[in-house]
């Protein structure tokens, strides 16, 4: 059949005879030069908007992207003409155009295929196609009023992804669950499973329902195997107070994922684990691969100071040092810069290097980083400043506090309580982590419960007998002495100096 095409390409040929074997020739090998031939022959003959239109769909599935577009605007052009193929055509050009993502093109031919081919063969697709473009560049009330009542399986998936989209989650399960009923068979059934396990899990979250939490979590990676959703995973053990578990999921994580922002995460949370359990040797390590992956984002500063704490508490003073400095000049909280600049003044003194050590007290005490102190650090502060003949800032009479150091500068080691957060989009929120002395009873911080003041406090924190100490109950918060007038005072009663 080819030759035969092949033999009647000529001139001896009549037009009509040859133009008819050049689009067949050129259909059934797919060449598009041959197909070309034929519509530059004869532009208005017969078989010239056929080929045309197999030129086109042979353009569109072109590698290159400038052959892709000539291919459309081949499409267009019987699109807007008088052939009896502009309906295909232009449902044609729209298709590749969505394949193209751009939406916004698109879903302007679904529109004019629907406002001109109202009993075309492609009506339904175009009105599901131009619900989805709506859909693709966030425009979902448009979206959803495309999709009406949700008669037809697309339609009725869009409309309850739209609600979900604009943060409607219980409308959104209402139709996610109404879409699963009424198309049990329907081609988007996993796509509507995991936002009702997502939803679930924000709502297990809420009410601090522990069990229902680790269920939605794992219902929600099985069905979409992302890093993000296995993060939710972990964390629900995490809050579940099941460390073990929640560091292997970590693990498993950035194993899985390496390189992405969800990895990174993965290992500052198990890292965070490591540091609660004192497991400082492992918490330093994973940091490091964690700062490695240059994916930590805003978790830098956070990541550096607790790569420092734990280096300081395995006795690496100079690197823990190093790690404390760019944490510091990166930018911490209020509470975690002073703690840094606390441990880097201690590490000063102990090396001898009183006149910084002493600058670096008078300036943090300035600042009312006495909450970050015990009782004996303060008075030991107090000396050391009084005794360099420095202003103390009112720690005592006469601008001085007196008293034994019982050995602060030595063997203080730091233990951090990191308080949970929510889990959002695969990320945990909020919940930084505070220092705490190796000596406060541990005491996770309730999420979406308790008043504000009582999360407040627990996010400031402090060190045991620094006036903000928490009961072995957990219950009660009491200041077990203030300063008074330069006095320490305890129950009324001045304390001796």
């Amino acid at each position: 059949r080819r030759k035969m095409f092949a033999e009647l390409d000529s001139d001896r040929v009549d037009l009509a005879t040859r133009t008819a074997a050049l689009y067949h020739l050129g259909a059934e090998t797919s060449d598009t030069e041959v197909l070309a031939k034929c519509v530059k022959l004869d532009p208005k003959g017969r078989y010239a908007d056929y080929a045309n239109l197999k030129y086109g769909m042979l353009l569109d599935a072109s590698k290159d992207p400038a052959e892709r577009r000539k291919g459309i605007e081949v499409l267009l052009g019987i699109a807007f003409g008088t052939s009896p193929l502009a309906d295909e055509a232009l449902y044609l050009a729209a298709i590749q155009s969505y394949r193209e993502k751009k939406y916004g093109e698109a879903g302007s031919l679904f529109r004019r295929y629907r406002k001109k081919f109202p009993q075309g063969d492609h009506f339904a697709e175009s009105r599901s196609m131009s619900a989805w473009c709506d859909f693709m560049e966030g425009r979902y009330a448009d979206a959803a009023a495309t999709c009406g009542e949700g008669e037809e399986d697309d339609l009725a998936y869009i409309r309850a992804a739209c609600a979900y989209s604009t943060g409607d989650n219980e409308k959104a399960l209402i139709l996610f669950k109404k879409y699963l009923e009424d198309y049990p068979q329907g081609r988007y059934r996993a796509d509507a499973e995991l936002p009702i396990a997502r939803i679930e899990f924000d709502a297990a979250q809420k009410a601090a329902d522990k069990v229902k939490t680790i269920e939605t979590a794992k219902r929600s990676f099985m069905l979409s195997k992302l890093a993000s959703d296995q993060l939710r995973l972990a964390f629900a053990y995490e809050r579940a107070e099941k460390p073990d578990l929640a560091s292997a999921e970590y693990a498993s994580l950035a194993k899985a994922f390496p390189g992405t922002t969800e990895a990174a995460e993965a290992l500052y949370r198990k890292a965070m684990i490591d540091a609660r359990a004192a497991k400082w040797s492992a918490a330093e390590l994973t940091l490091a691969e964690a700062l490695a992956s240059g994916k930590l984002g805003d978790r830098v500063a956070e990541a550096l100071y607790w790569r420092g704490v734990a280096a300081m508490n395995l006795g690496h003073e100079a690197e823990g040092a190093e790690s404390l400095n760019q944490a510091v000049q990166k930018g911490l909280s209020l509470d975690e810069s002073r703690e840094a600049r606390l441990m880097l003044a201690d590490w000063d003194l102990r090396n001898g290097r009183t006149e910084k050590a002493t600058e670096a007290y008078r300036k943090l005490v300035q600042e009312g980083a006495c909450e970050r102190m015990s009782a004996a650090r303060i008075l030991s502060v107090g000396k050391l400043l009084g005794g360099a003949g420095v202003a103390s800032g009112g720690l005592g009479p006469e601008g001085r506090v007196r008293g034994e150091a019982r050995g602060v500068f030595g063997g203080d080691r730091i233990l951090p309580q990191v308080p949970g957060g929510e889990c959002e989009d695969g990320r945990v929120r909020g919940g930084g982590a505070q220092p705490r002395q190796a000596r406060v009873p541990q005491r996770r911080v309730r999420q979406g419960g308790g008043d504000a003041e009582d999360r407040g406090r627990a996010q400031r924190g402090g060190r045991e007998g620094a006036g903000r100490g928490v009961s072995r109950a957990g219950g009660e918060r009491r200041r077990p002495w203030r300063l008074e007038d330069g006095r320490l005072v305890r129950d009324g009663r001045d304390v001796p100096l």
